[in-house]
Parts: C-alpha cells; sequence; structure tokens
C-alpha cells in the first residue's frame, strides 16, 4: 500500500458468481463480478478501479469495497442521505470492466461514508 493510504479490510467471497462494488473518495462506483479479480501469490494487491494518475494526485482513492449477492440490497450511506440499490436496473448503470473509471454518482450522494450489504426480504 502505498505511503499515505490505507488497506481495505478483507472480504469474504463465498461465490465467484458474487458481485464487487468498489466506491472512490470522489463519489465514483463501479460493480463487477467477483470472478474478474485476478488471484495472485505472496498477498499482492490487485487494480479494483482505475483511478488516473492526475486524480490520484489530487487524493482521490478507494474508499469501500464490498462484496455482495444479486439477493442482496446495497445501501450507500451519504451523510444523513442515502441511495438503495436493488433491482437489476439500479445495478446495471454502475456495471463495467474490473479496470474501468466507475459512474459518478448524483450530487448529494459522492461522499459515502458508509456501504452496508442487506439481505433482501
Amino acid at each position: 500500500v502505498a505511503k499515505g493510504f490505507q488497506p481495505l479490510p478483507m472480504q469474504l467471497v463465498k461465490d465467484m458468481e458474487q458481485q464487487l462494488i468498489v466506491v472512490t473518495s470522489e463519489g465514483r462506483v463501479l460493480i463487477y463480478n467477483c470472478n474478474s479479480l485476478p488471484v495472485l501469490s505472496k498477498g499482492a494487491g490487485v487494480w479494483l478501479i482505475s483511478i488516473p494518475p492526475k486524480a490520484r494526485k489530487q487524493g482521490e482513492q478507494v474508499i469501500h469495497a464490498k462484496v455482495f449477492s444479486h439477493k442482496d440490497t446495497v445501501i450507500l450511506h451519504s451523510g444523513k442521505r442515502y441511495r438503495k440499490l436493488e433491482t437489476k436496473g439500479d445495478f446495471e448503470q454502475y456495471k463495467g470492466e474490473r479496470t474501468n473509471r466507475g459512474t459518478l454518482l448524483p450530487q448529494g450522494f459522492r461522499s459515502i461514508q458508509q456501504v452496508e450489504v442487506t439481505n433482501r426480504k
């Protein structure tokens, strides 16, 4: 991990068909299947999302990464507001390839403090 950055908590992947949601400090979100993650030896890290060098210099970094299944609801908490991702359409707007930049969240939701994964009822 580069100087000035913190490692993310480890995530348990029970099934390679699960999906991963990645959120950056600038409010970009990317969702993709866990089966696209390479398995590396010796605990080497992998790129979860593309952050251009200019954005990295300005302090953009990955702040959240959570594993979830198609049966789960993902809740993005931004201050007192939150945004629920429940339906296929909700997830589709943020889906992409692992090395993509991600989609910018709407204004008012770009400062995500917490990503919560719950079972859909």
